[in-house]
């Protein structure tokens, strides 16, 4: 582990086993703040640490006190990178109105660079740091691209959100809604080119960026434009460019496109979804929906029915087989199947566990 955490860290450096044990047992969540807590206790423990990091440990300790006192966040939490990006954002804006909390965020800092310990608040670049800030868009971030994605069609950010609240406990149910917010939006394959960009762009590193565009709409209108008279007025840097461009609902746009879309979905699911855009998109253009298929159509949308036996089932699956729209819904359901999980109805009972099979002797 390259970065491994401060509990992670402390706990390979403790030299006593009954100490370590005792650690062990304590519940994940808590340990790091447990750890702090009997730091007098472990500092005399530890193999190797040198005075300059045992006295950080002893500054940590009398700040801490006076921490616990004035907040009912963990602070584990941020130690052991435990926390979500939103939890994590509501720390460090905390010590915008606690000078407590702003004196422990600097000591994490310091943390950071004494011990190598990343930590939630590592993702948080301070927007008033602006040669950090742009370091950091010019390494991982074409601003063009990124623009681009911000600016994001609001009917495809909420199809993409009905998807991703559907595919979290998927059944039946989701897949019909998730087939039934694709119809209106496969005219084109918009939505297909859509889907792709947001794979080409999706991953964690966005999450320094959603904490700095936080930040910036924490200010007023008019606390927004003084930031940037102040540190770009004409200028026409990729970091002036975005912050002069960004809107509120680019929050939002960033946080459903390019990063729920990476926690929640693997690549392979991440394809699936793109497939099925696109033939639903083929589907819709070349095999329109008529009077004639129409009853054909629900006849198979009923394979996503609650309660279909095992003979009706395979009925449904039987028909339209002439009838090439009908032979394409199948795959938009059967590519559901395969890429969040198997819900549509079942043409035979399962087979019996080895365990429970009587054979002859």
């Amino acid at each position: 582990m390259e970065h491994p955490d401060f509990e992670t860290r402390l706990m390979n450096q403790l030299k006593n086993d009954r100490v370590k044990n005792y650690f062990n047992r304590i519940d994940k969540k808590n340990r790091a703040d447990a750890l702090v807590n009997y730091t007098s206790l472990f500092v005399p423990m530890v193999k190797s640490y040198k005075q300059s990091r045992l006295d950080l440990f002893s500054k940590f300790l009398k700040e801490y006190t006076s921490f616990k006192n004035s907040t009912k966040i963990s602070f584990g939490n941020i130690l052991t990178k435990n926390a979500t990006r939103y939890e994590c954002w509501d720390m460090w804006k905390s010590q915008l109105v606690s000078s407590d909390m702003e004196r422990m965020v600097k000591l994490v800092h310091e943390f950071l660079e004494g011990f190598g310990i990343v930590t939630c608040l590592w993702k948080i670049n301070d927007i008033r740091d602006i040669a950090r800030l742009s370091k950091f868009l010019n390494r991982h971030i074409e601003s063009g691209d990124l623009l681009a994605m911000l600016s994001v069609n609001q009917t495809y950010k909420e199809a993409l959100q009905v998807i991703l609240t559907e595919t979290k406990t998927p059944s039946r149910s989701s897949y019909r809604r998730i087939l039934k917010v694709l119809k209106p939006i496969s005219d084109t394959e918009d939505f297909y080119d859509f889907l792709t960009a947001v794979d080409l762009h999706r991953g964690p590193t966005y999450e320094q960026l959603w904490m700095a565009m936080k930040q910036f709409f924490e200010y007023s209108e008019d606390q927004q434009k003084n930031y940037i008279e102040t540190n770009f007025g004409d200028s026409n840097s990729s970091l002036a460019q975005f912050f002069k461009t960004i809107q509120p609902s680019s929050v939002d746009d960033l946080d459903v496109t390019l990063m729920k879309t990476w926690e929640q979905w693997t690549t392979h699911q991440m394809f699936g979804l793109i497939d099925l855009a696109w033939k639903s998109h083929v589907m819709k253009r070349f095999y329109p929906e008529n009077e004639k298929n129409k009853q054909t159509i629900e006849m198979v949308e009923r394979v996503l029915d609650e309660n279909v036996s095992y003979k009706d089932c395979e009925h449904f699956w039987d028909i339209g087989k002439d009838d090439d729209r009908a032979r394409l819904l199948k795959e938009l359901i059967v590519i559901l199947d395969d890429t969040f999980g198997k819900m549509s109805c079942e043409t035979k009972p399962p087979l019996p566990s080895p365990d429970n099979m009587h054979l002859p002797l």
